[in-house]
């Protein structure tokens, strides 16, 4: 998440140059790019794998339309939607809420909270 925070950002403070035809520093966002790249591609080989092996279905689709989105809005941050993050916000916010739950419901966390609460464990 930090490296997609970091291109967010990397375009968010170069957002008065870019809309007015100037380059901004392409180095840095650049460097951000490629950092988002990796990670994006690591999350949907390995992590989105790696969940799909040992928990549900459910966890793992979410994982995945996450993935989706993350790509999508780097896509068309690259592309000069400045506001691509911002657009998007409150759908990655939803799927991000959903992840945890689904992670919770996998580990037990929830069952296990109520159970000690009442005392039954």
């Amino acid at each position: 998440m930090d490296a997609f925070t970091g291109l967010h950002i990397a375009y968010r403070a170069d957002r008065e140059e870019i809309l007015k035809g100037q380059p901004g520093r392409i180095d840095k966002r650049t460097e951000k790019l490629k950092a988002w790249l990796a990670v994006s591609s690591e999350f949907v080989t390995t992590t989105v794998l790696l969940v799909g092996l040992v928990c549900g279905e459910e966890l793992k689709w979410t994982l995945d339309h996450f993935g989706r989105i993350t790509r999508r809005v780097g896509i068309e941050l690259t592309g000069g939607n400045l506001e691509a993050f911002n657009d998007s916000a409150r759908e990655l916010a939803a799927t991000w809420s959903s992840i945890t739950l689904l992670i919770r419901r996998e580990l037990g966390v929830d069952e296990a909270s109520v159970l000690i609460q009442s005392g039954k464990n």
